[in-house]
């Protein structure tokens, strides 16, 4: 039995209401002397950008502009900037465009390039060149009046920089490096794969102030949403399915993590048929022998506490994750999923994981209420009597896939309990979900289908109830289930597709 998260001691809120606030304060006041800055110069565009030399990027603080024909990225590969031959400028330079800079390659102007001059003023800390702030003009610049704006601009950036580490405490603050060795040392214990997974889950969460931790494995043939936080806050359906274009796609797609914010939410962490996208995600695959076997979806509404050394210690432990599992899993071959067995439906010990945090939340969450239950086939006899072994292993790869609740506009998914027999759970905030899936099913199903050389038409008992404060754990659930499964194999419960 699951006995969902533990809950760890969170830091002191006063602490974490000071950092936030210094944060809040300097991006303000960042905003502000850029602002600053732009009428001083007398620029069309000055733009702030850091420049993170380990993950080869530049990430845009803000930019002050009178053009509006410009649209300008958060985050941008070194490779796709020209910037990237001045990330390790000293002195400030000027630029002429058409000569030392090609118009397409200003791409964040759109139908004309209005300026003709570019300055880039370097931001040095400890010899390291960590900012370049980027104006952008018509007219040529006058020398003395850019170094009197420019000089006094370098010196406070430099202090508010500094004046804003200390106040976070970010500078030198020895204790939550401490606190990180210790939740380090919790990974040491020996576990098996769905605990390790839940105490992963528990101990993301732990950074998280109004913010989720959702679990996306293999199965069913796709992707999908199978465990979220206990205390989890904008909390997407179980069983919700990657699509396209999402930010989990993308981590699956790189196999590198990956971190956005979100603007008019947009983009989407796992599918347009989330709840609203806001704030922040960090999306981290765990990788086994190089192959994604799940990705860590971790959200929080505000995106500054996504901080560099946080995200940092955030795919550190997904990173002691995975090489926990290959330990764990070391029998089981790197090419099989995770969570899944041979025919594509999830283990039972994952669904029993799943209904625990369900329970566990069931008093307290906004999400759609789930409902539990059994599948399975009618004339299991006659179909083995039909069917050779290979056959039946078709027809249950067949099922699976065709069962799959997300194909008919249902959150949910299928796990393995006997031969031919499924548990299941929905959860959906359509009417009468579990019964609108059983119209479809019986809909796919009304002609037979090939399996190998034989036609069959399957037809099924269901059974389920929902998941609420009535039952204590899993196993009560899954009891329950399993008498409504017999009611319906008796004929007193409808079926689907019946004949």
């Amino acid at each position: 039995m699951y006995q969902g998260d533990n809950v760890n001691k969170r830091r002191d809120p006063l602490e974490s209401k000071r950092e936030e606030s210094a944060r809040r304060n300097f991006k303000e006041v960042l905003a502000d002397m850029l602002v600053l800055l732009r009428r001083s110069t007398q620029v069309e565009t000055a733009i702030l950008y850091w420049v993170n030399n380990s993950r080869k990027i530049f990430v845009q603080e803000n930019h002050a502009t009178i053009c509006d024909n410009i649209m300008l990225q958060d985050r941008v590969d070194f490779s796709e900037l020209y910037l990237q031959d001045f990330t390790d400028l000293k002195e400030p330079v000027q630029l002429k465009v058409g000569r030392d800079v090609m118009k397409d390659e200003l791409t964040h102007y759109f139908q004309n390039v209005p300026v003709r001059w570019v300055t880039l003023v370097p931001f040095v800390n400890n010899g390291e060149t960590v900012a370049l702030t980027v104006l952008e003009s018509s007219e040529e610049p006058n020398d003395e009046t850019y170094l009197s704006s420019i000089e006094p601009f370098q010196s406070a950036l430099a202090n508010l920089l500094q004046t804003y580490l200390e106040l976070s405490g970010l500078s030198d603050n020895q204790q939550q490096w401490v606190e990180y060795e210790e939740q380090l040392e919790r990974f040491d214990e020996r576990m098996e794969t769905i605990p390790l997974l839940l105490h992963a889950i528990s101990e993301l969460q732990s950074y998280l102030e109004q913010g989720n931790v959702s679990l996306v494995t293999r199965g069913m043939s796709s992707w999908n949403v199978v465990l979220n936080a206990r205390f989890g806050f904008n909390v997407p359906p179980v069983g919700l399915q990657v699509e396209e274009q999402t930010i989990a796609w993308q981590a699956l797609q790189e196999g590198t993590p990956q971190f956005v914010i979100h603007f008019n939410s947009s983009p989407k962490r796992i599918s347009p048929r989330e709840p609203e996208s806001r704030g922040a995600t960090l999306a981290v695959p765990a990788l086994i022998e190089g192959r994604r076997h799940a990705v860590f979806v971790i959200t929080d509404e505000n995106p500054l506490i996504f901080s560099e050394s946080k995200r940092h210690k955030l795919v550190n432990l997904i990173r002691i994750v995975s090489l926990k599992l290959a330990t764990e899993s070391n029998a089981a071959s790197v090419a099989q999923d995770l969570l899944a067995g041979k025919h594509g439906a999830y283990h039972a010990q994952l669904l029993e994981a799943t209904l625990q945090q369900e329970l566990n939340r069931s008093s307290t969450s906004n999400a759609p209420q789930a409902k539990a239950g059994m599948i399975t086939l009618k004339d299991v006899p006659g179909l083995r009597a039909r069917l050779r072994l290979e056959e039946l292993d078709e027809l249950q790869r067949m099922l699976v896939e065709k069962l799959n609740p997300q194909q008919y506009g249902y959150h949910g998914y299928l796990a393995w309990y006997s031969d031919y027999v499924y548990s299941f759970i929905i959860q959906s905030d359509a009417d009468q979900p579990v019964e609108g899936w059983q119209k479809a099913i019986n809909k796919e199903f009304q002609k037979p289908v090939d399996i190998g050389e034989q036609q069959v038409q399957p037809g099924f008992h269901v059974g389920w109830v929902p998941v609420n404060s009535d039952f204590d754990d899993p196993n009560a659930v899954m009891k329950a289930s399993r008498q409504e499964l017999s009611l319906a194999m008796k004929g007193k419960k409808e079926t689907a597709n019946q004949q």
